[in-house]
């Protein structure tokens, strides 16, 4: 079967003889989401299915759907355990979710640009990914002590976020100072932009750095990274056109996609001879900067195939 286009949307259908909601195009406010579109069953909603319309001021569907309900014009699964998606045209500044809500799916709060606040419920033990991806106004997130799960990119654009409230206790994520991290796979999640200073250390005991990492962080001059560091991840300091200086240590193995592109003020950085991955335009965009590596490394092979500026730094025979 094909797709069905439907009034101002567009269903996929899905292996179990359902369909799922893929787009959008209305010009926004108030959406009704149908129970049955030719008689077929609307079992679910693509992440991005509201992308390519207007935004929508409240959700809505009708008390016997099978799949779905909404509580204050928030769209929830039927059973309103998890929280499928806010509507990010809503004006309000604060949202506290329901106690019984454990789960908020792919990109349940993106783009809610007027947010300041949210409030989880104590039951929360999962959000997805992208979950407040451009929240642009965000200042305080207050998270469950139950919370194990997290996906990728779940505060990317939250540019005035000052405050992720969770416990000093929490056995999986914790804040240390302007980073929250987790505990559980040694990874840096995140540095809140609006804290980010000219001068940074990243805390120890990382193997880690997490795609959009350091996003928006523009103060950003100069940053250390500590000994245990495997990974940079994509994008990790995406077009920080203030960076100057960074230090990375001799355990980094792989450097991920654009993780250093548009960091234009860069002018020289030391690529660790343990490093034998470096992805697609690590360092696009960075037109001051040459790389320094050790002869026959990687770091120095890459720079030959891709015609990168490179040069030796001389190492008297008695240094490492």
């Amino acid at each position: 079967m094909s797709s069905i286009q439907a009034g101002n949307c567009v269903f996929e259908p899905l292996e179990n003889g359902t369909l799922s909601l893929s787009e959008y195009h209305g010009a926004g406010g108030e959406f009704r989401l149908p129970s049955l579109v030719d008689r077929i069953p609307v079992s679910e909603i693509d992440a991005d299915a509201f992308n390519h319309g207007g935004a929508i001021t409240s959700f809505s569907v009708s008390d016997d759907h099978p799949f779905f309900s909404a509580r204050d014009g928030i769209l929830y699964t039927k059973d309103g355990t998890a929280l499928v998606r806010y509507p990010f045209g809503r004006r309000e500044e604060s949202c506290t979710v329901p106690e019984g809500v454990t789960d908020l799916r792919h990109y349940a709060f993106a783009e809610a640009r007027s947010l300041k606040s949210v409030l989880l419920p104590a039951s929360l033990e999962g959000m997805g990914s992208h979950a407040f991806t451009h929240c642009e106004a965000l200042e305080l997130v207050r998270l469950s002590d139950r919370l194990c799960r997290m996906g990728r990119s779940i505060f990317r654009g939250c540019v005035s976020l000052t405050d992720i409230d969770i416990s000093p206790d929490h056995p999986v994520f914790r804040m240390d100072g302007p980073y929250f991290v987790n505990l559980a796979e040694r990874s840096l999640i995140l540095c809140l932009p609006a804290l980010a200073q000219a001068q940074m250390s990243a805390p120890e005991n990382l193997r880690q750095v997490d795609e959009f990492a350091f996003y928006h962080c523009d103060r950003l001059e100069s940053i250390r990274l500590h000994h245990g560091l495997r990974s940079i991840g994509r994008y990790a300091f995406y077009h920080l056109s203030n960076l100057r200086e960074c230090v990375l240590p001799s355990t980094l193995r792989s450097i991920g996609s654009r993780a250093f592109s548009g960091c234009s003020s860069l002018k020289e950085l030391e690529i660790p001879d343990n490093v034998t991955s470096i992805e697609y335009k690590a360092f696009n965009n960075c037109d001051k900067l040459t790389l320094l590596v050790n002869i026959h490394s990687y770091a120095d092979r890459y720079c030959r195939q891709f015609n990168f500026p490179c040069r030796h730094p001389f190492h008297w025979p008695w240094q490492k």
